[in-house]
């Protein structure tokens, strides 16, 4: 008897790690890099870690040296990259409604998203660039369009380089049927290049908040009398995410006057944990059923149509200390503030 039972105990054994040894081997292996993005530009200066979690873009004086003459006439008229160079160095002189003939330089690094999505949370780690940055940008940002065309929708994330010791700045920007000139810009209070930190997107139909370490930096109100029909929301073409390395130095930092320093290239900048909990839209067919306001999603539901009492107070700690420009405030190149500028002071005065 005592037999059976042992022999038994061992078949019973036997099932359970074969079964804890089937389930182990059937676990899905974590998505990598590589399954959500493929490269754009410059393959051999995009590395990536052992295990696939994380890539890393290399920036040096070989990625830059495509160049394109353009300009003379409004920026839709330009080369898609350069579209995407000129409107964010015209903070230089933003009120230039044309760019002079000049030649630019490409940036050449760079990886996008397989998928596009319309609403959703997206979120990615990002550890910048080292050292002496002055010229670098890195640009992490959402558009409708692979070749930014002229009537694109655009969500913008960039961080401009500066010397060493000196803080990066993080510009935002949001373009609606191609009309950019949203820009805000903030100086970070925490030191981007020695760790990886989380930046963030909520975009739905009420608002688009742009988050730093679950910070609310800037929120972007859409106009509830008129969500489909003004002139400033991107709210109906999906979007890829992009990021990429560049050369800038003719506005990046200090409006110009810090080139990049090759001697200290390459640059780099790291990326890992990207996640998005959004809406994915197919390559084909009907838009998706999450592409309407179905409250299906946690971003699609009330909690998510405004910031809770504590992302407040975040955001106006924001305001008062870490706030470099703000478009709303520019009299010079808006002498009446866009229509969006009142929604948002609404906003923060209730």
């Amino acid at each position: 008897m005592g037999s059976r039972r042992r022999d038994l105990v061992a078949i019973l054994a036997a099932v359970v790690l074969s079964c804890i040894s089937r389930g182990a081997s059937a676990a899905p292996a974590a998505a990598s890099f590589g399954d959500n993005f493929e490269i754009t530009g410059a393959e051999d200066h995009v590395k990536t870690s052992a295990d696939g979690q994380t890539w890393y873009l290399y920036l040096d004086n070989k990625t830059g040296k495509e160049k394109v003459r353009g300009g003379g006439g409004p920026s839709s008229e330009l080369p898609s990259k350069v579209v995407h160079a000129v409107s964010q160095g015209s903070n230089a002189n933003p009120s230039s409604a044309s760019i002079p003939f000049l030649f630019f330089f490409l940036p050449g690094v760079g990886f996008q998203t397989k998928e596009r999505y319309l609403f959703g949370w997206f979120s990615m780690k990002l550890k910048l660039v080292g050292n002496d940055s002055a010229g670098v940008v890195t640009a992490y940002y959402m558009c409708s369009d692979v070749d930014a065309a002229p009537l694109r929708d655009e969500l913008d994330f960039e961080f401009l380089g500066n010397r060493t010791g000196q803080p990066y700045i993080i510009q935002t920007n949001v373009y609606h049927n191609g009309v950019g000139g949203r820009e805000m810009r903030h100086s970070l209070w925490f030191d981007p290049t020695a760790d990886f930190h989380t930046y963030a997107i909520l975009w739905n139909a009420k608002h688009i908040v742009f988050f730093v370490d679950k910070v609310p930096i800037r929120v972007y109100p859409n106009d509830a009398s008129k969500p489909t029909s003004n002139g400033f929301f991107p709210i109906s073409k999906p979007m890829y995410i992009f990021s990429s390395i560049w050369n800038a130095d003719d506005w990046a930092t200090r409006g110009g006057l810090e080139k990049t320093d090759w001697a200290k290239a390459p640059f780099v900048s790291s990326y890992r944990d990207f996640a998005a909990d959004a809406c994915a839209w197919p390559a084909a067919g009907a838009p998706p059923a999450c592409a309407a306001a179905t409250g299906a999603s946690w971003w699609d539901q009330p909690p998510a149509w405004a910031l809770d009492e504590a992302q407040r107070l975040d955001n106006a700690w924001v305001g008062r200390n870490v706030l470099i420009y703000d478009y709303c405030d520019d009299r010079k190149r808006f002498p009446t503030p866009p229509e969006e500028c009142a929604l948002r002071n609404a906003g923060n005065a209730s």
